[in-house]
């Protein structure tokens, strides 16, 4: 399902991307030069980048189109998250914009089973279960961050504006699998998927082990890889689950905000306010505040 997903990634809307052989990586890769050439280096022994060979490729404009420059940012777990920037190259705007359907968290309280059990997963290495086209693969071209090295992802990377759509419609294509094959064998359970993130409604504990169990054995059948670590709920009956923030309850029957995400909120609002008696402050402090502020208002 994944390369079949892949095959259409990308669209592009009929015009041509510019040629940017010029641009350059961002500061922030020098910055992080050892651990990003190793973590490249580590992508192209797995088949996720491929380097340009003039002896294979031919000349360079047959094997990159595009050459984007790098960036790097970091997650909320304060790891680094390798990105390419298409939008500085001219690709983003060539893109066919899809589609990205997500459920709000709101459906998930509707179908909440009072006392029953909550689970959830995640999928490891998101993106990089799809498989670009060959001719996609032209616009995803990058330098290497310490040898200037061309090469290109041959998987979704980071940065593209249509990335997200096309996996989640990877994602949302295995949920109503699981769900079909859960409802077959009788388990009484209600999967919501939020990008690569998973929620199971279970009437039971062993609903939701079953579900965990379908999810295994079909995933796999998928080509889906689990960061199993982070599995909750398969081992012990959950009746409260921390899922994207919110707190879901099936005793109380509610969703609220986590303690851990209501003050990461209160320590963001303190440090804007007290950065703004001071000074001017930075547009996407302020944007980001807002709109952790709107989010708590819905």
């Amino acid at each position: 399902m994944a390369a079949a997903v892949g095959r259409r990634a990308f669209c592009f809307d009929g015009t041509t991307p510019p040629t940017s052989h010029h641009l350059r990586n961002y500061p922030s890769v020098r910055e992080h030069s050892e651990w990003y050439a190793s973590h490249i280096d580590e992508l192209l022994r797995q088949g996720l980048v491929e380097a340009y060979d003039s002896k294979q490729h031919g000349p360079l404009r047959n094997f990159a189109a595009t050459i984007n420059p790098l960036h790097v940012v970091s997650k909320a777990d304060g790891n680094l998250r390798p990105i390419i920037d298409p939008t500085a190259s001219g690709v983003n705007d060539c893109m066919t914009k899809l589609p990205c359907p997500l459920p709000d968290l709101a459906s998930i309280l509707e179908h909440l089973p009072f006392q029953g059990a909550l689970g959830k997963r995640d999928l490891a290495s998101g993106f990089h279960h799809i498989k670009c086209s060959p001719e996609a693969r032209r616009y995803m071209a990058f330098r290497h961050p310490t040898t200037e090295a061309v090469l290109r992802w041959v998987v979704l990377p980071f940065g593209a504006s249509q990335s997200p759509p096309i996996f989640v419609e990877l994602t949302n294509a295995a949920c109503a699998i699981f769900q079909a094959e859960c409802d077959r064998r009788g388990l009484r359970v209600k999967l919501f998927c939020f990008v690569d993130d998973y929620i199971i409604l279970g009437v039971t504990h062993a609903d939701v082990v079953g579900a965990f169990a379908v999810m295994d054995e079909i995933g796999g059948e998928l080509g889906l890889e689990w960061k199993t670590s982070k599995d909750r709920g398969r081992n012990e009956h959950l009746r409260q689950l921390d899922f994207l923030g919110m707190l879901f309850d099936t005793e109380k029957m509610e969703m609220r905000i986590s303690p851990d995400k209501r003050q990461r909120y209160a320590a963001d609002v303190r440090a804007l306010l007290d950065a703004a008696a001071t000074g001017p402050v930075q547009r996407h402090l302020l944007e980001s505040t807002v709109g952790r502020l709107t989010f708590i208002a819905r």
